[in-house]
Formats: structure tokens, C-alpha cells, sequence
């Protein structure tokens, strides 16, 4: 049976320091589920930070940006 979100921000272990691998979409694990702190404006998306965590082992990582994607710049 699936769990609620905040049974994972609770429960989320502390896992290794992934940063020092750059931008990251998906965990060295595995998992692409990823939690960030993000502000919203008018329903979307207008701010984020970089650092995350891996919701699977805790992992602590840096997200990419739209300027870490050659193809859209």
C-alpha cells in the first residue's frame, strides 16, 4: 500500500552527499522522485532551490536547471 508524502519528509533517511556528481535528474540509486523547496506564483512554478534529497535513501543532491540543458538555450 502506498504512503502519504509526509511519511517520507518523516521518515527520509540521511543518505550520503551526492552533490559533488552536478546537476541530477534521477538518484545514483535509481529513484527520480526527488524532493526540492520550491515557491509558486499564480499557480506555477517561479522559484527553486538546487539542493534536493533522494525520497528513496535520503541522498543529498543538486537538480538541474533549464540552463543545465544545452538543447534549450
Amino acid at each position: 500500500m502506498p504512503k502519504p508524502v509526509k511519511v517520507a519528509f518523516n521518515e527520509m533517511p540521511d543518505g550520503p552527499d551526492y552533490t559533488w556528481a552536478g546537476p541530477q535528474h534521477t538518484c545514483l540509486c535509481g529513484n527520480d522522485t526527488l524532493a526540492v523547496a520550491a515557491r509558486f506564483d499564480d499557480n506555477k512554478i517561479s522559484f527553486y532551490f538546487l539542493d534536493g534529497r533522494c525520497l528513496t535513501c535520503g541522498s543529498y543532491l543538486t537538480v538541474p536547471s533549464e540552463d543545465d540543458n544545452p538543447s534549450l538555450a
